[in-house]
């Protein structure tokens, strides 16, 4: 006779791996304003703001952008102008001088491909090996670009009172919009997140620039990252983490992760739900095999 888990067992394993694994983190980049070497990335649960390693890579000297690309966390440093790659859950170095001499003022990874912005330049590498494949074309408008995001084939980078729209591949300017002050970028669902220091404001991103609708009142907003129907900002005044509504700005937890000193950038990881689906399977599987297993043994003591 065959033996299947019943749908009640199969339906609490996927209900159990949706409920510990869906759970994403947040990961924070600390600038070493206090004197470097200060600067830290730390870990976060992205539910309850709890530390997972608050220390995950220590130290470091001045924080300046963090961009993950699955299990590897690149990190960019303007006092040492390196940038450097680690293990995104132990933090163990893998190449803490991937890039060496740059000035760097943000960073973003998309595919296998590294931006970096710096002075008023952006730098395009292979995220694995580290060649260099363009220098896009300079431009005052995004002079110290703080701030990046990419959608679709458009990479976005603020800076000097602008946000300024890249061909990803070419760099060739799409679109020059002057903004309220520009920091930090997030991108979601056709929606334009800039923070300039004081309020995040939101832009439909439309065919002719960005259209102002909306802005998110605060103090020290710097960093800001779109998850789901949240947003994250990373207040340097205050040195918090807070979560947002993002379709009404209304504060769920000003300060859901604090003490941080002068957070910069914020970024978030969720499993995707292939992922979830891959672990819950293998649960599945075990369990077919630990079920087999027993009706054997027991096929085996009846026949002695």
């Amino acid at each position: 006779m065959r033996n299947y888990l019943s749908p009640t067992v199969i339906a609490t394993l996927t209900l159990l791996v949706s409920s510990v694994f869906s759970q994403g983190q947040i990961y924070v980049g600390v600038g070493g304003y206090t004197g470097p070497p200060s600067g830290f990335v730390g870990e976060y649960d992205q539910n309850t703001g709890d530390p997972i390693n608050s220390s995950l890579v220590s130290p470091l000297s001045d924080v300046k952008g963090i961009s993950l690309s699955g299990s590897d966390l690149y990190i960019g440093d303007a006092e040492t102008n390196t940038v450097g790659i680690y293990n995104a859950v132990t933090g163990v170095p893998i190449n803490s001088t991937f890039l060496t001499g740059i000035a760097v003022d943000d960073l973003i990874v998309s595919g296998n491909t590294l931006y970096v912005s710096s002075g008023d330049s952006v730098l395009a590498y292979d995220a694995t090996t580290g060649t260099a494949l363009t220098n896009f074309t300079a431009s005052d408008d995004f002079l110290g670009g703080s701030g990046m995001a990419i959608s679709g084939s458009d990479l976005y980078i603020s800076g000097n009172n602008h946000v300024v729209e890249l061909d990803a591949a070419t760099g060739a300017t799409i679109q020059d919009t002057t903004v309220s002050g520009a920091l930090g970028l997030a991108i979601a669902n056709g929606v334009l997140y800039e923070s300039n220091g004081y309020s995040v404001f939101e832009y439909n991103i439309t065919p002719n620039g960005l259209s102002e609708f909306s802005r998110i009142d605060g103090t020290g907003a710097y960093g800001i990252a779109a998850s789901g129907t949240d947003l994250y900002v990373a207040d340097y005044s205050a040195g918090t983490i807070g979560e947002y509504d993002i379709a009404t700005g209304s504060a769920i937890n000003a300060s859901l992760v604090g003490g941080l000193g002068d957070p910069n950038s914020v970024i978030v990881a969720v499993p995707e739900p292939s992922e979830l689906w891959e672990v819950t399977a293998g649960l599945i599987g075990i369990g077919l095999l630990a079920s087999s297993y027993r009706r054997r043994q027991g096929s085996f003591l009846r026949s002695v």
